[in-house]
Order: structure tokens, then sequence, then C-alpha cells
């Protein structure tokens, strides 16, 4: 479980999108993307596969003031849009591993 009521500030990274640890998110990681959206289409209202994958991507490369970002001790940036609830994990080559809206919000991070 993580819980994302610990993201506190903006976290660290160099790319081009503000705290985060990769240069630009570009896609999701392959073997995880079927899985994911199956359990997370329908709660992030995707239409298709491909509505799913450009919504996490969004989000992962979003420069938007209600964002927050946080890049953990391996490198991988955890991002929680406090308006639209919604969050991405991105690993450090720009890969989406996640995308969901959390069900009790930012306080507990529970899928």
């Amino acid at each position: 479980m993580i819980n994302i009521y610990l993201f506190g500030g903006r976290g660290r990274g160099s790319g081009s999108v503000r705290g985060v640890n990769y240069y630009k998110a570009n896609k999701f990681l392959k073997f995880s993307v079927d899985e994911h959206y199956i359990n997370h289409g329908k709660n992030t209202n995707s239409k298709t596969k491909k509505d799913y994958i450009n919504k996490s991507l969004k989000l992962a490369n979003s420069n938007s003031k209600n964002v927050e970002s946080f890049v953990n001790l391996n490198g991988t940036t955890y991002r929680y849009n406090i308006k639209t609830n919604e969050f991405v994990i991105v690993i450090k080559n720009g890969e989406v591993v996640i995308y969901f809206k959390p069900r009790a919000g930012k306080n507990t991070g529970k899928e």
C-alpha cells in the first residue's frame, strides 16, 4: 500500500516536468498495461486501452500546480493530482507503471 498523504513537497528531478526523475514519460510499461487497464480503466473513465495510456501520460507529464510529486531513493516518481484524484507511478526511463484513482483519495493511497 502506498500512502500518498506523505507527498508533502514537490520532489526532486531534472526533467522537463517539475518534480520528476525522468525527462518525459513516453509509454506505459508494456507487460503490465493490459492488466492495469482491466483493473483501472473503468475507475479512470477510460473508454479504451489507448485512452487509459494517454491519460496516464498526461498526468505523468503535467506541470499543473494541482499535481504533487515525490521521487523515492530508487528514482521512481509518484505523482498525484489533488483536484482530479488521479495517481501515477513512473520509473526513471519514463515508463508508466500504474495509473488509477485511489478510492479513498489522497489520505490512504488504497486502490
